[in-house]
């Protein structure tokens, strides 16, 4: 598959940059500068890539299809407008850091990447939890989710996990939807921006 845009994601971690903290009233600019170094650098691999691939597409063509005379060129049928426009994904872990605008952040690279507005994914990381935390929540399964709930989550707790555990207690089990697929659904909606996750999956379910 030749025809589709040239890709390249990686992580990066704020905490295990030199020169970063927290209280710096410059914080932001310096966060900037690195977190755009590394988007450029993932343009050019991502367009390295692509370059690769459409020459090895062109190379399989040339040995594979036999020229007609109704079609003399060898040529692939679909065709990408802008290929320039590369896609990238730049996972950032910011524990103990702001984060900044994606949208004002892209901006400097439209005409680079086709996704300008998305490229940069900030998450934390998860603080492990203890046996007795567990404990905790399981005495908890038939709790009505209100304040008591809300009061003790762990900041840090994914939403999908939270939904999940709750769905499968016994009143407010689903009878129709899978508690587990719409869990990775949600995941896949939230932190892969597939925006017909969700609807894809009730979809399939229903069927």
């Amino acid at each position: 598959i030749s025809k589709v845009r040239g890709f390249a994601m990686a992580d990066i971690s704020l905490s295990d940059e030199p020169g970063l903290a927290p209280d710096d009233p410059k914080i932001d600019e310096k966060i900037t500068k690195i977190l755009a170094a590394k988007v450029q650098e993932l343009i050019g691999i991502a367009r390295s890539s692509y370059q690769e691939a459409q020459e090895a597409a062109a190379a399989f063509r040339e040995e594979t299809i036999v020229p007609s005379e109704d079609d003399p060129e060898v040529k692939p049928k679909f065709d990408i407008s802008n290929p320039e426009l590369v896609l990238v994904r730049l996972r950032v872990e910011h524990s103990g850091f702001s984060t900044i605008n994606n949208q004002r952040f892209g901006a400097r690279f439209v005409g680079d990447v086709a996704n300008a507005s998305d490229m940069l994914l900030f998450h934390r990381k998860k603080k492990p939890q203890d046996a007795s935390s567990t404990a905790g929540k399981k005495k908890r399964k038939k709790a009505d989710l209100a304040e008591p709930v809300m009061e003790d989550m762990d900041p840090e707790i994914r939403v999908e996990d939270l939904i999940k555990d709750n769905l499968l207690t016994g009143e407010k089990k689903m009878e129709i939807l899978d508690e587990r697929d719409m869990s990775v659904a949600l995941d896949d909606f939230v932190f892969k921006n597939q925006a017909q996750a969700i609807v894809e999956k009730v979809a399939e379910s229903l069927a």
